[in-house]
C-alpha cells in the first residue's frame, strides 16, 4: 500500500507540473500580442535622403533596397507606437549579429532607428 501511495503521488506531481507549465504557456500567449497588431507597419516605404532607400516590410522580413533581413518585434508589442513609446525590434544583421532598433509613427511617417541613426520613411500609396 505504501508503494502505491508513493507512485500515485509522483504521478500526481507530474500531472500538476505539466498542467502548470501548460497554463503558463497559454497565459503568455494570451498576454503577448502578435506581430499583426501593428497595423500600419507592413507595406512599402521610401525615404528621400541623399541616398534614397526603398523598404518593404512583411510580418517577418525587412527588405532594404536589395538586402533582406529577418526581424522580430520585442515585447510588449504596441498597438500604436509613438515617440514617447516606440516599438522595439531585433533584426538579424548577418555578419554584424543581432541588431536592435525601434520605430514609431508620427504624422503618417515611420521613424526607424537602428544603431543610433534615425531614418524617416513615407509609405507608398497603395
Amino acid at each position: 500500500m505504501n508503494r502505491f501511495f508513493v507512485f500515485r503521488f509522483k504521478k500526481l506531481k507530474t500531472v500538476l507540473f505539466a498542467g502548470l507549465l501548460l497554463g503558463l504557456i497559454v497565459i503568455t500567449m494570451l498576454c503577448l500580442k502578435s506581430d499583426k497588431d501593428v497595423p500600419n507597419l507592413y507595406g512599402s516605404w521610401f525615404s528621400q535622403d541623399k541616398v534614397p532607400i526603398q523598404m518593404q516590410i512583411t510580418p517577418s522580413e525587412i527588405r532594404l533596397n536589395d538586402f533582406v533581413f529577418s526581424y522580430e518585434l520585442t515585447s510588449p508589442v504596441l498597438d500604436s507606437p509613438d515617440r514617447q513609446n516606440p516599438q522595439g525590434f531585433v533584426m538579424d544583421g548577418r555578419e554584424m549579429g543581432a541588431v536592435s532598433g525601434r520605430f514609431f509613427f508620427e504624422d503618417g511617417l515611420l521613424y526607424l532607428e537602428v544603431d543610433s541613426q534615425t531614418k524617416i520613411f513615407e509609405q507608398k500609396s497603395k
